[in-house]
């Protein structure tokens, strides 16, 4: 059986890790979805849907950067998925009063911050992979 001092000083750590972690996933994951957009969801996408037969750029890019919006919605809501499962699991432990309603509201903040990063930080790519779908609708 643990002891009281060492329930106090799991329920610090457990603590200070909940906040470590939900603390630098708001930089972590738009860090990590800017570079998946850059370097590695291009090699999900087919080709077919960015070049024509004649190896041109295609003129109707909707196909494609319906591809890129579709699998950066699912790295985002993957990713807060794994967080939200992660403060589910950790909450407890240094919570005894209402854990499930903190880790709404913690995963909440962190999902609007995120969100916020995501869209205007490290040259907004978001803002920019939404101008580009909107204009390929349009045009």
């Amino acid at each position: 059986m643990l002891s009281e001092e060492r329930t106090a000083t799991a329920k610090l750590f457990y603590f200070i890790l909940f906040m470590a972690v939900n603390g630098l996933s708001c930089v972590i994951i738009p860090f990590f979805l800017d570079y998946a957009h850059t370097y590695l969801n291009g090699s999900l996408i087919p080709n077919s849907l960015h070049w024509d037969d004649n190896n041109r750029l295609r003129t109707n890019q909707v196909g494609w950067f319906t591809a890129q919006v579709l699998i950066v919605l699912v790295e985002f809501i993957g990713l807060l998925w794994l967080l939200y499962r992660f403060s589910q699991r950790n909450t407890p432990i240094w919570l005894v009063d209402e854990p499930i309603q903190i880790t709404r509201w913690v995963s909440w903040l962190v999902a609007a911050v995120v969100t916020v990063v995501s869209l205007f930080g490290r040259g907004g790519f978001l803002i920019w992979l939404v101008k580009q779908y909107v204009k390929a609708v349009v045009c």
